[in-house]
């Protein structure tokens, strides 16, 4: 039985096509940005509707980005012009924005492939356990039943 799973598998596997093998899987995401700091009370960080804006990062591509966004509409930003980059620098003195973007964590940089090659890991130790096996099975290098034992 074994064997004809085996063979089953092995051509259902060369007919798959790359289209039929991909598969979108969804995460959800949290669109709300990390606020990095407050900044002063004035006119200078207001929008035109009057929302005081704050300074927070998004993430894109894993690189992170400083923007100006406002609490009240957290998915909405705004990207930093050069002249608001010096004024901002100068009001929260601090020599370089990006300073104030904090480091990803052991786990957003290496958890997930840790986890990817950890199961990859699995499944092929499993695959090469199956294949040798079979293999020795088939070579007669198997072991023995425990009906053969007794005979013998």
């Amino acid at each position: 039985m074994k064997k004809f799973l085996f063979i089953l598998t092995v051509i259902a596997g060369l007919f798959v096509s790359n289209a039929e093998a991909r598969m979108k899987i969804r995460i959800p995401v949290d669109n709300s940005i990390p606020k990095v700091a407050a900044l002063p009370d004035s006119s200078y960080y207001k929008t035109d509707e009057g929302a005081h804006l704050d300074l927070g990062y998004i993430e894109e591509d894993g690189k992170r980005t400083l923007v100006l966004f406002s609490e009240s509409k957290p998915d909405t930003y705004y990207e930093i012009s050069d002249e608001y980059a010096e004024v901002i620098k100068k009001d929260l003195n601090v020599e370089e924005l990006s300073s104030l973007i904090p480091t990803p964590t052991f786990w957003d940089k290496w958890g997930g492939s840790i986890l990817f090659y950890g199961f990859a890991a699995l499944v092929v130790i499993g695959i090469i356990s199956y294949l040798k096996d079979f293999i020795f099975g088939l070579l007669g290098l198997g072991k023995k039943n425990k009906e053969e034992n007794e005979e013998e």
